[in-house]
């Protein structure tokens, strides 16, 4: 048994417990993805969900397409503008712990640009 497995499997035993409930990791003071242009003259708009691992210091690690908006102007807007995001990162307690957390991002054009 390595050193560090018994912490895993603590950490494991308490996020199946619900420990993270209100301690998720933070990115909602982040730059909004660019629309781009062509996107708006073309009227496409579209939801992109990103799976996104964050690191214990807030670095967003991997992003990952979990699903496509339809166009991929729009998916890699949201891919890039994500992996330059900085996060507060998910805690046990007051441990910060690196964590898979899914972010959703709407591509909606106004009234005005429709």
């Amino acid at each position: 048994k390595r050193q560090g497995d018994e912490e895993i499997k603590q950490t494991v035993v308490m996020l199946s417990k619900g420990a993270l409930s209100g301690n998720k990791p933070n990115y909602l003071k982040n730059p909004a993805p660019v629309y781009p242009q062509i996107a708006k003259t073309n009227g496409w708009e579209g939801l992109v969900i990103l799976r996104v691992r964050v690191e214990k210091d807030g670095r967003p690690t991997q992003v990952i397409l979990e699903k496509s908006s339809s166009y991929k102007i729009l998916d890699q807007s949201a891919l890039k503008t994500v992996q330059k995001w900085q996060f507060q990162p998910a805690r046990v307690g007051n441990m910060p712990i690196s964590s898979w957390i899914r972010i959703p991002v709407r591509f909606v054009l106004s009234e005005e640009e429709k």
